[in-house]
């Protein structure tokens, strides 16, 4: 449904309706981002806390973003912490690799340097899967990686 967000967002409405987390994560992404509904952030934070009660990684992801845009790294830190938990049992593509990359900017300063590069390897990894497959926003997430790498590299 890319580019049809309107068409998206009713479908994840119905998938949430009959309790798919996934569904209930992806509409408080287009609240979040006004893709297809009127933007309310306010609104995809409700709808993301609901998706993360039943451990939905990509909920727990955006959580964490929002808390980071917002300036408390202290709670965006223990949303990814929770992604990764919750991600560890059943890895996937569409969100391993921002877990990776997420944890490796925001633990940098309580892991070691070397353990930080280990996870944005892994998260580069995905994305370039993930773009192989027509992911198209594949590339943003590889410039992301790519620039937390060079910083880390810078730090030497």
């Amino acid at each position: 449904r890319a580019g049809h967000w309107a068409a998206a967002a009713e479908c994840y409405q119905k998938a949430a309706e009959q309790g798919n987390s996934a569904g209930l994560s992806l509409l408080g992404e287009c609240l979040y981002q006004g893709r297809g509904v009127p933007k309310s952030a306010a609104q995809a934070r409700k709808v993301w806390k609901a998706a993360a009660e039943s451990g939905e990684p990509i909920a727990l992801l955006n959580l964490g973003d929002d808390c980071a845009a917002r300036g408390d790294n202290g709670k965006a830190l223990l949303w990814y912490r929770r992604a990764r938990q919750n991600a560890a049992a059943v890895p996937d593509i569409e969100y391993t690799p921002r877990v990776c990359l997420r944890l490796a900017q925001f633990e940098t300063r309580y892991t070691s340097r070397k353990k930080a590069l280990a996870q944005l390897a892994e998260a580069k990894q995905g994305f370039l899967v993930r773009k192989e497959e027509g992911d198209e926003t594949a590339q943003s997430w590889l410039d992301e990686t790519e620039a937390v790498i060079r910083q880390l590299l810078e730090r030497e």
